[in-house]
């Protein structure tokens, strides 16, 4: 049976990366990012048989109505890896609405959980979460606020 696996965040640089590596060792796709990011033609590249889906990780309903149409399309998941993150604003601290350090969160933190826990439900022994991280979090720079507490 072919290994299946999600990526999220699959139009940027390592979201990139990771559809390569993926693919080559001959696992069939399904590259999830941000409306408007085009991710459909990017996994295309990598045969007929892959998936793609545009969806806001920061919005539950969102991330419910993709688990099931990945039923319609899967019966199993064997990877996840969890690569999307929303950017830091530059804003200074002070500067910053409490509603777009709660938008950074929603989409860093508590859309990973969800996406985890519903792959893991799906999973078999033998399944692999990976969720990206970044060293901002390990840095202080209060331009980076919400992403580097994510």
């Amino acid at each position: 049976m072919t290994k299946l696996a999600i990526i999220t965040g699959a139009a940027g640089g390592i979201g990139q990366a990771l559809l390569a590596e993926f693919a080559e060792a001959g696992h069939r796709l399904v590259a999830v990012d941000l409306p408007g990011s085009h991710v459909a033609d990017l996994v295309s590249r990598f045969g007929d048989h892959q998936l793609s889906r545009e969806l806001e990780l920061g919005d539950e309903a969102q991330i419910a109505a993709f688990w099931s149409w990945l039923d319609s399309q899967s019966d199993h998941v064997d990877i996840l890896a969890n690569n999307a993150a929303l950017g830091p604003t530059m804003a200074p601290t002070l500067n910053t609405p409490l509603s777009d350090f709660r938008s950074t969160f929603q989409v860093n933190l508590y859309g990973p959980f969800a996406m985890a826990r519903e792959a893991a439900k799906r999973m078999k022994p033998g399944g692999a979460i990976v969720n990206t991280a970044s060293h901002a979090g390990l840095l202080f720079n209060p331009r980076r606020n919400a992403y580097a507490a994510s």
